[in-house]
């Protein structure tokens, strides 16, 4: 019989313990939780919590007691404790460096480096890393590095311990996402646009590495508005049934304003990827053009919308699989259903931290 090395040395108690995924919007508190199973990596508990209004505006806390209520409510509710959360990516930066051979350590090579490329010191910051291969000179090592301020840091891990829970790490949004729709084998370049109600995040991934990620100004309640405009006798459920059922080609239906929301996002898509595509990597130098954009969050359901995306970016574009790095498609049936999973993203990429050994390395 074969014997792991967790069997021989078991990890301390709280490492071992299943962490949940907990993605805070301003909106909604999603979790997933992964466990091993006889199967192999197993869905455990997961579900989704309303957010009062104001609680949360734009990724900033605005009602830090209303925030810690719906935590705490979630900790009795589901017996939590150990989470992997998200941070806004608004508040946070991302930036590449080299790391040279001669770098006697990553912490202070980036720490050299950290004012030129964010308005942070390094005691101001807290920094988490990916190494991702050499750049341009033997035995030099490219840093994906991003960076979230240690007093907006410590004031989210101060809310989850003020709910009883224990954050077992932080990190930045999109690289949530990414590894959850990404294959971890990838190669190439990736666009990542997670369509939430008021806005969207989109990321520019290399490989499996997040390179790139911003925030757009169009979200899904453009959409929802632009349908209220055109049919004001619809109620919120009906709205909602035409956003997922007919979304696209019955905004053309109703002319160049109706429709204008949807050719607004693909430009601020097309924007982004143009620029990438036409400008080299400070560091890496030539990077690949994006070659398919992946969609998620609750607003991808809109019902044509890929298919108007990928005539507007001249790039095939989809809907995120955000099950791909857990279950097969073929032979499993998800305990979540798929459009609902589309949200789920950040928090299944923040799970699988717990079952995977991606972690990027941190510190402050």
């Amino acid at each position: 019989m074969r014997v792991s090395f967790a069997q021989l040395f078991p990890p301390p108690r709280f490492l071992a313990m299943p962490s949940v995924g907990i993605d805070v919007s301003d909106t909604s508190v999603k979790f997933v939780e992964l466990i091993h199973g006889k199967k192999g990596t197993e869905v455990g508990r997961f579900g989704e919590m309303s957010i009062p209004e104001g609680v949360v505006t734009s990724g900033k806390i605005t009602d830090p007691d209303g925030l810690v209520a719906v935590l705490t409510q979630l900790r009795q509710e589901h017996n939590i404790r150990f989470v992997r959360a998200t941070l806004p990516e608004e508040q946070g930066y991302l930036f590449e460096t080299t790391i040279s051979s001669d770098a006697d350590d990553v912490k202070t090579a980036i720490e050299f480096v950290l004012e030129e490329n964010v308005p942070l010191t390094p005691s101001e910051a807290v920094i988490g890393y990916d190494l991702v291969g050499a750049p341009k000179k033997r035995g030099d090592r490219r840093a994906v590095v991003s960076v979230f301020p240690y007093e907006s840091a410590d004031r989210y891990a101060g809310l989850f311990h003020r709910a009883g829970l224990v954050p077992l790490s932080l990190e930045i949004e999109p690289q949530a996402i990414a590894r959850a729709v990404l294959d971890p084998a990838a190669t190439g370049s990736t666009c990542i646009v997670d369509i939430g109600r008021g806005r969207s995040g989109l990321a520019l991934a290399s490989g499996r590495f997040v390179r790139f990620a911003t925030t757009l100004s169009t979200g899904g309640d453009a959409v929802t508005e632009a349908i209220q405009a055109a049919t004001p006798e619809a109620t919120p459920e009906e709205i909602v049934a035409i956003k997922n059922d007919k979304g696209v080609s019955y905004l053309k239906q109703h002319g160049t304003d109706a429709l204008e929301p949807v050719t607004t996002l693909a430009g601020e898509i097309l924007r982004y990827i143009t620029y990438w595509n036409t400008h080299d990597d400070t560091v890496a130098g030539h990077r690949a053009p994006v070659s398919k954009v992946i969609l998620c969050g609750g607003n991808a359901n809109i019902a044509g919308l890929p298919e108007m995306l990928a005539q507007q970016l001249k790039v095939p574009t989809s809907r995120a699989n955000v099950w791909r790095n857990i279950l097969s498609l073929d032979t499993e049936i998800p305990p979540i259903h798929f459009r609902d999973s589309l949200g789920f993203a950040p928090a299944i990429g923040l799970a699988l931290r717990s079952v995977s050994n991606t972690d990027p390395l941190f510190f402050n």
